[in-house]
């Protein structure tokens, strides 16, 4: 989307040159901008998706298991990953989340003395072995939202925890950009799940514009710093609901 602001592998840095471990995130921040903004065709917002498309694949360890870069030996994080399941959910019909999902429910660790197994951690350093870096299933809004993007049905409970997940963080530290960043990313996907997420999408914007008045804008404007990044001049206050994506 802007050479400039890339890394090697094509995944969205916060200054030109930049090595980043979060360019997974900055490049589906910088492609909802893209997607939302009227000015590109359709034809570019497809090239646009084949083309992030190919840079998430890039990063895949192996089926359902993903690093921060196609060379990172970092643990991975859900900040990374909330945006690449969004994406699969909305143009790969959901085969990494799939994948992803099953990896998780095929790994398991040792029974503690109380008879509870931990299952559900995706350790990208050494794929099968339990560490409670790599595991999700602390999070249960993560595990609920990695359930909706491999196409299951949502229980109650799931929709319960997604909602905690898009709100609590924004209650909690209000000030810090990070508490809006990564629900914004899941939230480009959540509003076409239904009329319900639709309105929470609606509460949850009027709740970010009462601290930053110009929406998104603002955040990336103190969180992207260099005046000179795209993202100011693609991204608008929040992006609008349209039946058709692109």
């Amino acid at each position: 989307m802007n050479e400039q602001f890339e890394d090697r592998f094509g995944l969205t840095t916060l200054e030109p040159g930049q090595v980043t471990q979060n360019g997974t995130l900055f490049t589906f921040e910088m492609l909802i901008a893209y997607l939302s903004n009227p000015s590109f065709t359709r034809i570019q917002k497809l090239q646009q998706i084949e083309r992030v498309k190919e840079n998430f694949a890039m990063c895949v360890r192996q089926p359902g298991l993903l690093q921060r870069t196609p060379v990172s030996n970092e643990y991975d994080s859900m900040d990374n990953l909330t945006p690449v399941l969004a994406f699969s959910a909305l143009f790969d019909n959901g085969k990494f989340a799939r994948q992803m999902l099953e990896h998780g429910e095929n790994t398991s660790y040792m029974k503690f003395y109380f008879g509870g197994q931990p299952k559900y951690f995706w350790n990208n350093q050494n794929p099968g072995q339990f560490c409670f870096h790599s595991w999700y299933h602390r999070s249960p809004g993560f595990i609920s939202f990695l359930k909706l993007c491999a196409g299951k049905t949502p229980s109650l409970w799931d929709i319960l925890c997604i909602i905690i997940m898009q709100f609590v963080m924004g209650v909690i530290s209000y000030k810090s950009t990070d508490s809006w960043k990564l629900p914004y990313t899941a939230w480009f996907l959540l509003v076409r799940k239904g009329t319900l997420w639709r309105a929470l999408y609606k509460v949850w914007v009027a709740f970010l514009k009462i601290g930053y008045k110009r929406g998104m804008k603002d955040v990336y404007a103190i969180y992207y710093q260099n005046p000179n990044h795209p993202i100011h001049k693609l991204t608008s206050e929040a992006f609008q609901y349209k039946r058709e994506l692109i």
